[in-house]
This record gives structure tokens, sequence and C-alpha cells, in this order.
């Protein structure tokens, strides 16, 4: 894994850096302007990862994020920010990134965020889906697991069918439990009785 950790404060970067040397083959680098993002962007080995800060000089807008996410479509961007407001997140996924991770999040919640969008699922922090109307958006593959799940299928019968690793189905149940709002495979099977989803 090859990621690029972009953000103006020296501090943060280095907090982030020691933080994801806890995974294994991981390579880091760094940026803490638009135009190191851009240099580091144009070489011919590409991170995987571009952990993003919103509001970082030479980024500050969707706008901005909507250009650096055409400009590299083969990296997964993920964005970082203190802002996390519903209509923030909306539009940074609009624009074309594949995760958003406010900064107020733990530990474990950045390295999962990490291995999700690295196994090129969207990351969507809890913020966007437990909004008033406790709407649940799930991604095309959260889906496919949530319908193996209702099945009864077991997380090495889904790895099957779906031909990924059962570790990749545990990172999906996670996140689907979370989404949910339950802490079992019974919960979530109540869960799907009685919404639409």
């Amino acid at each position: 894994m090859y990621i690029l950790i972009a953000d103006d404060h020296d501090l943060f970067r280095g907090g982030i850096r020691a933080l994801l040397q806890q995974l294994d083959n991981i390579t880091i680098c760094e940026a803490s302007n638009r135009d190191e993002i851009s240099a580091q962007l144009d070489n011919q080995v590409q991170p995987d990862i571009l952990l993003l800060d919103l509001d970082m000089p030479g980024v500050g807008s969707v706008d901005n994020v909507k250009e650096i996410c055409t400009a590299a479509p083969k990296v997964a961007v993920m964005i970082t920010s203190g802002n996390d407001a519903p209509h923030i997140i909306d539009s940074c996924f609009c624009a074309g990134a594949l995760g958003f991770l406010p900064k107020s999040s733990s530990a474990d919640i950045m390295l999962l965020a990490i291995q999700t969008v690295y196994a090129g699922e969207m990351y969507i922090p809890s913020k966007i889906y437990h909004h008033e109307q406790k709407q649940v958006v799930l991604t095309p593959r959260q889906r496919e697991v949530y319908t193996l799940l209702t099945e009864g299928n077991s997380n090495k019968e889904i790895a099957r069918v779906l031909n990924i690793s059962e570790s990749t189905v545990k990172q999906h149940m996670t996140i689907l439990f979370r989404k949910l709002d339950v802490s079992s495979r019974v919960q979530a099977l109540q869960k799907a009785s009685v919404a639409h989803i």
C-alpha cells in the first residue's frame, strides 16, 4: 500500500505517519501544499491512496478536490477535515472522493477507513448515515454482502460467492453493523425485515 499524506500541518502528518506504520507493507510519502501533491501525482508510480486535507493551501474547496480526482483517476482520494457537516461530506463524494474521514475520528477508525478505501470501497462516516431520517447508505458491494448475509450465508460462504477474502468480508461486516446501528448478525437480520435496504 502506497499512501500520500497531504496536509499543511507537520504535526498532523507526523501523527498519521506513525499510525499508518502499524500496517504491513506500506510506503508513505508527504505533501504540504498543492504543488507538492501535483508533483507526487505526476510521478510514474502513483500512490494507491491520497489522504487529502480539505482545508490545506491550494485545496480548500470541492472544486479543487474534483480537479485532483480527475487528474489522478486511479488514485483513491480520501478527504480529511475538521468540518464534517453532511453537505460537505456529500459534496466531496460528488467530486470523486472515495472516502471522508473527520479529523475527530479515532485511530482505529482511521485504519479501518484506509483499509476500506484500499479495498476499493467507499468509506462513509457515520455522520452522513445517522442523520435525522436514519437513512442507510450502502455501496453496491456492501449491498451484495448484506443480501448474502440475510440469505443465511457465513463469512466464508460470502467470500467464496463474491471471490474476495474472508478478512475483506469481515471489514464489510464491521461497516455494515455500524451503518445499521446493530452489534450482531441476528440484529442485522432483524433490521432487514423491517427496513427497506
